[in-house]
């Protein structure tokens, strides 16, 4: 059995150089296991089914793991021309677009102009039933009579009724008289019956000093007796005084409290009067405002009425055609048949070929223009290379409405326009040129400022990937299209536009296109 791996070897040294070669193999491979062991066939086996078996489940996790991420698209920086600018669409508006007029109502007969036809002063424009004309002229000087009986209701002032105010005033008057009259009769007899009981006290007394004399002197007893009956009738008549005191002073107190009570209650009823008098003054001083103020409206309502009149009266000496009284190319015009509800029968565009574009921005956009600045105006045609550009002037500009809009009036030079033409407008602030130069979706901002999402890559047992990074920028300016910045951002820096779904820094991405 070992002779003829010998010979073999033998074979191979006589092979010369590739012969030494595959010695020293056999040498090395003496080291090798022998796969007629099972147990290390089995072990080389395994070895080989872990890394086949890891290998397989490496593409499978890179696979799903790309699947999964989300696919960005990326750019780098450039050279561009930034705009500062302020504007949009616009519509173009004839200056002395002028109505023909005529009474609201009326059925157009026939009509003698045509849209877009140059007409003379004096042309007829449309004719009208004559006798619908008389009937509507009636119609309308009846309304005119009305409105003039209306006005003479409305212009009468009102007065307030002062009736109560004086009745009450009156029983007042009377009421304090008569209080003032019982109130001094009360006094004056109070003062009566004081008096009264003053001298019959005053009698009293001197008949008891006369009794009180005789008594000292011992006087005889009839004429002791005789005084002391004059004392006796002194003191009934102290009584009596002092009994018509009481009551004159009962009485007098009763008929104050009643003279009183009454001058109260008129100066009540004359409170109230007076009230209710003011009330009534207010109201129809209110009153009296309120129908100066209808009359001044109802006065304009007049003028219009009779000026329908008058055009009603001189369609009937035209004897139903109605003329125009400028000249100018007919814009508008109604059809046979219908009727001048709004008053208007057609329009005329004048001689003059003055033009305007009415533009509306909002409030913020409008605050950075100002009249008298020059706006650029794009007209249709022209081609990829080139739009037709005119320079207009801001005129005017309005104050913002409830919905935060401003309309921007723009003076137009002379040229072909038409009315109701859309045009683009906008007012140049500034021009630049910038080298760091993104696209305005690329730019991103937070609670710290603006800042871009970058792409870069690094080296994994996977492979390479794509990490997103955070990089903060300073805005230098920016348009509809490009956002000017400044930030540490390299030429090849691949900056995110785009995202197919959210992304966060630190994130792995999948560029979209690589």
């Amino acid at each position: 059995m070992h002779e003829p791996m010998a010979s073999e070897e033998g074979q191979g040294t006589n092979s010369g150089k590739d012969g030494g070669k595959r010695a020293g193999f056999w040498k090395k491979s003496e080291n090798l296991p022998k796969f007629s062991d099972d147990a290390q066939r089995r072990a080389f086996q395994n070895i080989l089914r872990f890394f086949a078996v890891f290998i397989v489940l490496t593409l499978i996790a890179r696979g799903t793991s790309s699947a999964t991420l989300a696919v960005v698209s990326v750019t780098g920086v450039q050279r561009a021309e930034i705009t500062d600018a302020v504007g949009g669409a616009a519509n173009v508006v004839q200056r002395n677009l002028i109505d023909i007029t005529v009474p609201s109502g009326l059925t157009v007969k026939e009509v003698f102009i045509a849209v877009g036809q140059y007409v003379k002063a004096g042309e007829a424009v449309a004719g009208f039933d004559v006798d619908l004309l008389r009937e509507l002229l009636t119609r309308e000087n009846a309304a005119l009579d009305k409105q003039l009986l209306q006005l003479e209701k409305l212009v009468r002032v009102q007065t307030a009724d002062s009736f109560s105010l004086t009745s009450a005033e009156a029983v007042y008057e009377n009421a304090k008289a008569d209080y003032d009259a019982v109130k001094a009769s009360s006094a004056a007899s109070v003062a009566s019956a004081k008096k009264a009981l003053t001298k019959a006290k005053e009698e009293r007394d001197r008949a008891l000093e006369h009794c009180k004399e005789l008594e000292a002197e011992s006087a005889p007893e009839a004429e002791i007796e005789a005084a002391y009956a004059v004392l006796h009738i002194a003191e009934g008549a102290v009584k009596e005084a002092e009994a018509a005191l009481a009551a004159a002073e009962k009485k007098a107190d009763a008929d104050n409290k009643a003279s009183e009570t009454k001058l109260k209650d008129a100066e009540t009823s004359l409170e109230r009067a007076r009230k209710s008098y003011e009330e009534a003054l207010q109201q129809t001083s209110d009153a009296n405002n309120q129908n100066r103020i209808e009359a001044t409206t109802l006065r304009l309502d007049i003028e219009k009425q009779r000026a329908v009149v008058e055009a009603l009266k001189a369609l009937l000496d035209d004897e139903g055609i109605l003329y125009t009284g400028i000249a100018g190319t007919v814009a508008k015009t109604l059809a046979a048949g219908q009727k001048t509800d709004s008053g208007i029968a057609g329009s005329l565009y004048g001689e003059s070929d003055g033009f305007y574009a009415q533009m509306r921005l909002k409030s913020a956009d409008a605050e950075k223009l100002a009249v008298g600045d020059v706006c650029e105006v794009t007209t249709g045609g022209g081609n990829l290379y080139y739009r037709p550009t005119v320079s207009g002037t801001i005129s005017e500009i309005g104050e913002a409405d409830d919905s935060g809009g401003v309309t921007v009036v723009i003076s137009l030079p002379s040229g072909d326009w038409k009315n109701g033409q859309s045009v683009q407008a906008q007012v140049v602030r500034s021009k630049n040129t910038y080298n760091m130069c993104l696209p305005v979706s690329a730019i991103r901002s937070d609670q710290n400022g603006y800042y871009v999402l970058v792409v870069t890559q690094s080296k994994t047992v996977l492979g390479i990937e794509n990490i997103v990074r955070y990089v903060p920028v300073t805005l230098l300016a920016a348009d509809g299209s490009y956002a000017a910045v400044d930030g540490a951002i390299a030429r090849d820096t691949l900056i995110i536009t785009r995202t197919s779904k959210a992304v966060e820094v630190g994130d792995r991405v999948r560029v979209d296109g690589a």
